[in-house]
């Protein structure tokens, strides 16, 4: 048979972003209720710029977003590098281990590899029973007394101004003290 002429097809390929430096989750561990900051250091595009790093926690742990993973949240701000801080309290985090993935995306939608790293959210310490002194007097001092679990560093005693809520700036401070230790079951 007879050839055709020959034909030539131009296509562009666009180059993935790419998270070069460290992704790092600081403070690690951190106490549940703490702001988690999220960083991804030294991401770049290659061909483009990078619009955005999305932040996700690897639920299932295949170091991949898939559709059970959960968005932590996404910075597309890059004056400051790529950041995300979040309460160590969020819904998406789990107390104990927590697999997390950061994910690139540049200006023509392509994303990058993922970025793994871990955290730790350790639970609060849990106060077992708070008393006062009994018939307190005007020109008695007050005795408070709390036991608490083995893993409490400090205690702090505060008077609430009545909605039942604690609020370190709202609430008044009384003052510093030791504390009873709970054996752990």
């Amino acid at each position: 048979g007879a050839w055709s002429a020959n034909k030539s097809v131009t296509f562009n390929v666009s180059l993935a972003p790419h998270i070069d430096g460290n992704f790092t989750a600081s403070p690690n561990p951190v106490s549940k209720g703490q702001t988690l900051t999220l960083t991804a250091d030294n991401v770049v595009d290659d061909d483009g710029t990078v619009a955005s790093v999305s932040f996700y926690r690897d639920v299932d742990g295949d170091g991949l977003v898939t559709s059970v993973d959960k968005l932590l949240g996404t910075d597309s701000t890059s004056a400051d590098g790529f950041n995300l801080s979040i309460i160590s309290s969020s819904t998406n985090l789990i107390t104990g281990l927590n697999k997390l993935i950061a994910v690139a995306k540049d200006n023509k939608g392509v994303t990058s590899l993922p970025k793994l790293t871990t955290v730790t959210i350790d639970a609060p310490p849990t106060l077992s029973g708070f008393t006062a002194s009994t018939n307190p007097s005007a020109s008695a001092p007050i005795t408070l007394s709390a036991k608490g679990s083995t893993d409490i560093n400090s205690m702090a005693f505060y008077l609430d101004t009545g909605d039942g809520v604690f609020n370190s700036t709202t609430d008044t401070l009384l003052g510093y003290g030791t504390y009873d230790s709970v054996a752990k079951s």
